[in-house]
């Protein structure tokens, strides 16, 4: 299974906020569409991140708990189903309707499924492999 290291609090936005679009700067690759992908909490804290969440995402926690500041662990899995721009006709619809799409490209998620029990290990940077027997 593919994985993919975000800064934190992203993951846990995935694992348990409802974020289903993974911004990125580059697009999904055609091989990854439709296929699982693990989401890994990297070592970095996006400061910033936090603060947004906080300020636009009405659900969240005041505080975000513990297991949002969790550092080189698996925290979900999901599909990877598909790919906009945000500038074509979809990913203006997607912005338009969805708080988390801030792209240039939306990586869209679904099937997201939070791991009762967060796998340690090392991230990478981009796409990389993960042996998912842990699983």
């Amino acid at each position: 299974m593919k994985a993919i290291t975000l800064h934190r609090p992203w993951p846990y936005a995935i694992a348990r906020l409802g974020k289903n679009i993974e911004n990125r700067n580059w697009p999904a690759p055609h091989s990854l569409i439709s296929q699982h992908l693990a989401i890994h909490a990297g070592q970095k804290l996006d400061e910033a991140g936090v603060r947004w969440i906080h300020r636009n995402i009405a659900w969240a926690p005041d505080t975000l708990p513990e297991e949002a500041h969790a550092a080189g662990v698996i925290v979900a899995t999901c599909i990877v189903a598909g790919c906009v721009h945000i500038d074509s006709v979809e990913g203006r619809r997607i912005e338009r309707e969805n708080p988390w799409a801030a792209g240039p490209y939306l990586w869209i998620l679904r099937r997201i499924h939070p791991l009762e029990v967060p796998v340690t290990i090392r991230g990478h940077q981009g796409l990389w492999e993960w042996e998912d027997s842990l699983l």
